[in-house]
């Protein structure tokens, strides 16, 4: 009897791995991780992330036969795979792609001056993000004053509760602004920046060197809030679809960011979700529009 038990507990452990897709994803030259790559399934519906590692899991059974694997990583091209030629264990090797736009170089500069945009902030409000199998993207414009340009040293953000007990990663994207549309247009982000904030209001972090221009005419940007790996874990192991409600209905469980507002309809926000087209917030009543609250410290040549 104790032989059958056992057989049977082995069994029920071969099928419980077998109904996983078990993934890591890597850059196909160098072999490393790439963490916090986005992983679509289910017709580009439904996210999760890998972890720093490059890991990530799915549920074989949440998947549609006909579904599609899709895994996105910024500067590298996209993978498409049909979920049932996927195998239990899996290597996604990513290529890099071709950067066909060259970034900004300031060359030979011996003095520079720093100074800050977006430093009046005013009234914040505090904004709930969505749940952990949504990909969102919050953008906002921020003008330059006197048309001053130059790199970004400094970006500080305002977070809200959640982040000062989780410490959810947050990665940047920035753009190009489409004037005609009105909107934000090509995306230029070419570097996978992330910060993580670390306590409830101001935080701020120093940005790498000459990752990210901002020109006389200001800058588009936008936050990708992160849910951790475990926290994705709770939310995907709870059994019915009341119990994740429930888990959604619980503010404790969702980021939380600082929003401000302004009169300036130029300077107005966006937002993306999952990779659906850019969005722009309405206005929220006598003419005041939001975005989020940021605060950028540029370096500008005097040379």
């Amino acid at each position: 009897m104790k032989r059958l038990i056992i057989i049977a507990l082995v069994l029920g452990c071969i099928n419980t791995k077998a109904q996983q897709i078990v993934g890591t994803v890597v850059d196909a030259i160098t072999n490393k991780p790439l963490g916090y790559a986005n992983v679509f399934t289910n017709f580009k519906n439904r996210l999760l992330y890998t972890d720093s590692l490059g890991n990530f899991a799915l549920n074989r059974d949440s998947l549609d036969r006909k579904d599609s694997v899709y895994i996105q990583y910024i500067g590298y091209k996209k993978l498409a795979f049909a979920a049932v030629s996927l195998g239990n264990t899996n290597i996604f090797k990513m290529v890099q792609q071709s950067q066909e736009l060259e970034p900004v170089v300031v060359t030979n500069c011996r003095r520079f001056k720093e100074y800050t945009v977006n430093r009046r902030v005013g009234s914040i409000k505090e904004y709930i993000g969505p749940g952990p199998e949504t990909k969102f993207v919050i953008i906002g414009r921020y003008l330059s004053p006197n048309d001053a340009e130059g790199f970004i040293v400094q970006l500080e953000i305002y977070a809200g509760n959640f982040n000062a007990n989780i410490h959810v990663p947050v990665r940047l994207h920035w753009y190009a602004w489409d004037s005609a549309a009105n909107m934000p247009g090509t995306e230029l982000t070419t570097a996978n920046i992330v910060i993580y904030p670390y306590r409830e209001g101001w935080n701020g972090f120093a940005l790498p060197a000459n990752a990210i221009y901002f020109t006389g005419g200001g800058i588009v940007i936008g936050l990708e809030f992160i849910y951790p790996v475990e926290y994705m874990q709770q939310y995907n192991n709870l059994p019915t679809v009341d119990s994740k409600a429930a888990w959604l209905t619980d503010m404790n469980n969702r980021w939380s960011l600082g929003l401000q507002v302004t009169k300036d309809a130029n300077q107005t926000g966006f937002y993306q979700v999952n990779n659906f087209a850019v969005r722009k917030y309405s206005s929220r009543g006598r003419n005041l529009f939001i975005k989020p609250a940021l605060r950028f410290t540029v370096a500008k040549c005097l040379d």
